[in-house]
């Protein structure tokens, strides 16, 4: 029998965006020269899958196109021993460098080694980024089972507290711009890259991909090499998990109970302290074999039912009120419902309570088949199914907000092993998506108010949260949603291959993807008071048309839109091993985003430098061709350092797609937007007015989205990093990384149709606006591509590898990211409207300290392991099996932006030398004259700063609930901007320890029971919002009390939420809540 014997002298690590990985090293004799013609073979531990190849002149050897999987490789030469490593675990898009040191075949035949005391270091790229194990995301305690959460482990990443995929950022990147693939298909919602997002409306779903079907992930976050591309963010690659020559799976179920919870911090103590929750997660998974080692199984499923019971407390209508409504209004009479708490201090209104449950529900399941056609060609096909609905009520009479979504991924793989040094590797992929945030409204025998908002103004009575509101729409904008089916093709092809000291790559990846959109429109009804609409006189009716419905620009065309675009990407790199200890990884990338079009050219531009409507299907704006990305990394390890120590440096450009809600938009502007003001009753008849509707006459106030002239998609970031990695004893490797960029071309608002002038009527004093465009428009949204910001970084990651029962990572990052723009949807409009400069500040994402961590312990007692107890069963059933996990959150406040309401026009009264926002007339005579206030104007955007109050503190130092101090603010003179800075103040810090305890029975050989309970923010910390920012607007509406330019605002004249801390960051689910424990229980085998 041949005794086995190798000996490794080093492996370090490098990483790929394929699912697949490499080992790549050098055959070397004990004089550490080279050994060419080395048969080197690879074998896959769980499905016997061989590899073989033969050292080159150099002794160096590649084996490309392999599975994440535990790997054993052999190594012969004639006249040597044969040089054995076992137990050598390969990752998601990993390299492990591996150089073999031959023996004399006259010591041994053969000795083995277990990989467990390499190092793993990187010395093939400049990428700064982590890999997580499949014991990681396993173990580790994540609230809601959301995935996302491990991401946090890489340098450079943060989130503002929810741990959503799409609150995630990498090294200063918008969340946008992230790319998630699952097994290397594009895994976003299409509509947005965030899976857990509907378009532009963040959900509550959380199994976009199960964990029970993950293996493992790797995640890049900086200047990563150029075979990867699609976004200039973080690159996060899945890969799932697949059947075995054995058999295996589980079942487990999750429970959550609010019994088991903190109160949160802003419930009353003495009232009902939590909301009642009720969570269950479920599910199993199964793989093994259906031909051993050829045909491989994996199956998976995981479903959740959440419920939330909200109690609501509201003012409806009593029968006196009920008794005086007109004949109209009365059928309105049965969406309020009847009191039940007892009347109020007002006799129009009664009390009325009720509690009403918040549900999500979900449902996952996946299948994958490996088939092992020969040891030249592997295919494997993945498809995987979310299905979730959920409802939010928003008050007593039944409305709220639904969230539909099903979301479909799917892959065909083919890896082609042309010859030992080329292998080929084929992808077709399918990601569907269907959904969007929708309200759903009351519906009454004889009642149908689906698309209907019937609002009643006045302040509610003591104690009650407001007044009944029947909706079936929303207040801004006054439509019932945007509903949305997606779909998206990837096609995929990698080749690879080795010649001497150079390891090639080269790809191309094409993204056809289109959107079936619509925009639901809907009628609002406000009334000022119960009394106007008990008598029907209301102020305002505001009606927005359904894009489908006959078209205001087509000729009354109808139907849902059919939008398209497309993606193309390809690359070449080139991994040239200078030295065995200096790696250059050179190469270039090209991506084509194409602008959005609409298949039947029913897209409505509007030029907003000449107020030209083109409804010919131009979309108004061009992306650019010349999107080349050269990139480079160089990694060297002196030799003096024994293998321990790599220094990297890295650069690159990266681009990115525009963000997709925004130009969808350009479609949904073939939709009338009405508002009426006098000669008014319920009901009006929408469709007549719709169809009357001319966005062309001198007076139509339309208001579309337009591009700015020179928006030019996509966004160009220059990234460049510095970085050491140093091994460290006990399996540990140690990271300190520089890591900047510079955005460009990033995402910006600003508005159009800006005033020039203003007159007053000189018997009203009335103010009469003079635009650009006239009155045919009113102020629209303009979006530009003049945005910029700049990330700094100091970048530091310690992971421990399983060893001695311990896995762990720590990770901190010092940043700064300064800007006018986050980009993508993080882009927020400028206060000048004529100056970009002035939105200089701290992008809205910008957190100076962050800092994350995880652990995973398995305790040294029972069978296995250092503390044995003799073989004790009893000893072992009561101490044995036990395991510890954690995770830690910290990072410092997010950016505050200070805002006040300016109009866009006031009146000056010489007399008083006060400003009023309404106009003055004495006699038939205008007292005031109207003023610009805002120069250009802004009013509909809200975004208007204040003044600063010289040497006063902007902060509140009391335990009061309060944040911020309004007597450090100002009104600002009329014709001028605040001078605060944008995003001047921090919020609160955020703080969060999760836990988790695990006991594992054994209940046969191959068969384990494991109880599991998690707690979630151990220590109860709360972990606010930032506060209300909005001081209100602060001058009088006629002569009287208020405040006058230059005057700094009172805790009594700003609003009185302004400063306040009202909320946690999580309310039931995700980061953020107070104390939460859940318990588990699972079986596997």
């Amino acid at each position: 029998m041949k005794t086995l014997l190798s000996f490794l002298a080093l492996t370090v690590v490098a990483f790929s965006q394929s699912d697949r990985g490499r080992i790549a090293g050098r055959a070397l004799d004990p004089s550490g020269a080279s050994v060419p013609s080395a048969t080197i073979t690879v074998l896959n531990r769980t499905t016997e899958a061989k590899r073989q190849i033969v050292s080159g002149p150099d002794g160096s050897y590649v084996v490309d196109g392999l599975l994440s999987a535990t790997y054993t490789i052999t190594a012969s030469a004639p006249g040597f021993a044969d040089a054995v490593v076992s137990d050598l675990p390969l990752s998601v898009g990993q390299e492990r460098t591996l150089d073999l040191h031959f023996q004399p075949a006259t010591v041994k035949e053969s000795v083995t080694v277990s990989s467990g005391g390499l190092a793993e270091v990187e010395t093939s790229s400049a990428s700064i980024g982590a890999n997580v194990s499949s014991r990681e995301v396993a173990n580790l305690p994540l609230n809601g089972r959301l995935m996302s959460r491990l991401y946090l482990l890489v340098p450079g990443a943060s989130s503002s507290g929810s741990g959503t995929f799409d609150d995630m950022r990498f090294s200063g990147r918008a969340s946008e711009q992230n790319t998630l693939r699952y097994d290397g298909i594009q895994a976003g919602s299409v509509v947005d890259d965030s899976p857990n997002n509907a378009g532009d409306n963040s959900t509550q779903y959380r199994l976009s991909q199960s964990l029970e079907n993950v293996q493992e992930f790797r995640v890049e976050a900086t200047t990563y090499s150029a075979e990867y591309g699609r976004g200039s963010g973080g690159q996060i690659t899945i890969v799932t998990k697949t059947g075995t020559n054995e058999l295996h799976g589980g079942l487990f179920e999750y429970v959550r109970n609010n019994y088991f919870d903190a109160r949160n911090y802003f419930n009353p103590v003495g009232l009902q302290q939590q909301a009642p929750l009720r969570l269950n997660q479920f599910g199993g998974s199964l793989g093994g074999a259906i031909k051993k080692d050829k045909l491989f199984f994996f199956l998976s499923n995981e479903n959740m039912y959440q419920r939330v019971y909200v109690p609501f407390s509201e003012d409806t209508l009593s029968a006196f009120a009920r008794a005086q409504a007109v004949p109209a209004i009365q059928p309105l009479l049965a969406a309020f419902p009847v009191g039940n708490a007892g009347p109020t201090s007002s006799p129009y209104f009664d009390r009325v309570q009720k509690t009403l449950a918040s549900s999500v529900n979900e449902n996952f399941g996946s299948a994958r088949f490996d088939y092992h056609i020969n040891d030249s060609n592997t295919v494997y096909v993945r498809f995987g199914r979310e299905q979730g609905s959920s409802f939010t009520p928003s008050d007593v009479s039944g409305s709220g907000s639904s969230s539909p979504q099903t979301a479909q991924n799917g892959v065909a793989d083919l890896t082609t092993v042309i010859s030992p040094t080329m292998v080929n590797d084929l992808k077709f992929g399918i990601n569907l998506y269907k959904g969007g945030s929708l309200t759903q409204g009351v519906t009454l025998p004889g009642l149908d108010l689906s698309n209907v908002l019937i609002s009643i103004g006045g302040a509610a009575q003591s104690g009650a949260t407001g007044i009944v509101t029947p909706r079936g729409a929303g207040s801004t904008p006054i439509t019932q949603g945007i509903p949305k089916t997606a779909y998206e093709f990837t096609y995929i092809d990698n080749l690879s291959w080795t010649h001497g000291a150079h390891n090639f790559k080269a790809g191309m990846e094409w993204n056809p993807r289109g959107y079936y959109i619509d925009q639901l429109g809907a009628t609002a009804y406000t009334f000022t008071n119960v009394q106007n609409f008990l008598a029907n006189v209301p102020s305002q009716v505001n009606i927005t048309s359904t894009v489908s419905d006959p078209s205001i620009f087509f000729n009354g065309a109808t139907g849902v839109r059919h939008a398209q675009q497309w993606f193309i990407g390809g690359f070449f790199q080139d991994e040239w091993k200078i030295k065995p200890n200096f790696t250059i990884n050179a190469g270039l990338r090209y991506d084509y985003f194409s602008p959005l079009f609409e298949a039947h050219n029913m897209i409505v531009s509007v030029n907003p430098d000449t107020g030209k409507i083109n409804a010919s299907g131009d979309p108004g704006f061009r992306t650019s061709k010349r999107n080349f990305g050269p990139r480079v990394g160089l990694a060297w390890s002196p030799q003096r350092f024994h293998d321990k120590t790599v220094f990297r440096v890295g650069a690159g450009y990266y681009y990115g797609p525009g963000q997709g809600e925004d130009q969808f938009q350009q479609i949904l502007n073939d939709s009338a937007a009405i508002q009426l003001t006098s000669g008014i009753s319920y009901p009006v008849n929408p469709r007549t007015l719709i169809a009357a509707f001319d966005p062309t006459s001198p007076n139509a106030q339309f208001t579309p989205r337009v591009y700015a002239s020179g928006y030019n998609l996509p966004e160009k970031i220059l990234s460049y990093s510095a970085s050491i990695q140093q091994t460290l004893p006990d399996q540990s490797v140690l990271t300190v990384a520089y890591v900047g960029s510079q955005g460009r071309n990033e995402f910006q608002r600003t508005i159009g149709n800006l005033i020039t002038g203003v007159t007053t009527d000189p018997t009203t004093g009335v103010a009469n606006t003079i635009r650009q465009f006239g009155n045919q428009f009113g102020e629209f949204d303009v979006k530009t591509t003049f945005g910029s910001n700049h990330y700094n970084a100091l970048q530091v990651g310690l992971n421990h590898r399983f060893a001695k029962g311990l896995t762990g990572s720590l990770s901190y990052t010092w940043s700064h990211n300064i800007g006018t723009s986050g980009g993508s949807n993080e882009a927020t409009t400028s206060e000048n409207n004529y100056s970009f400069a002035s939105q200089v500040g701290n992008v809205g994402s910008d957190m100076r300290h962050v800092l994350n961590g995880s652990a995973l312990y398995q305790l040294p007692f029972g069978r296995g392991q250092k503390v044995n107890f003799g073989g004790s069963r009893l000893a072992d059933a009561i101490l044995g099996g036990w395991g510890l996990g954690g995770n830690l959150s910290f990072h410092t406040g997010l950016p505050i932006n200070v805002l006040m309401q300016r109009n866009n026009v006031v009146y000056y009264n010489p007399n008083t030398g006060n400003y009023t926002t309404n106009p003055v007339a004495s006699g038939g005579h205008a007292v005031t004259t109207a003023v610009i206030n805002v120069p250009g104007g802004g009013q509909s955007r809200g975004l208007q700063r204040p003044d600063v109050v010289p040497g006063v503190d902007p902060y509140v130092h009391t335990s009061n609930g309060f944040w911020l101090n309004p007597a450090a603010f100002s009104v600002p003179r009329a014709g001028t901007y605040g001078n605060l800075g944008y995003n001047a103040l921090t919020g609160p810090h955020f703080a969060q320890l999760d836990t988790s305890v695990a006991k594992r029975f054994p209940v046969t050989e191959r068969v384990n029971l494991e109880l599991r309970g998690e707690i979630y923010n151990l220590l109860n910390h709360p972990n606010f919002s930032n506060p209300t920012a909005n001081l209100g607007g602060g001058l009088p509406a006629s002569a009287g009390s208020g405040l006058q330019p230059g005057q700094a605002f009172t805790t009594t004249s700003a609003s009185s939420s302004f400063g306040l801390l009202g909320s946690t960051v999580g309310q039931y689910i995700n980061n953020g809540t107070a104390r939460q424990i859940q318990v588990a229980l699972r079986l596997s085998f």
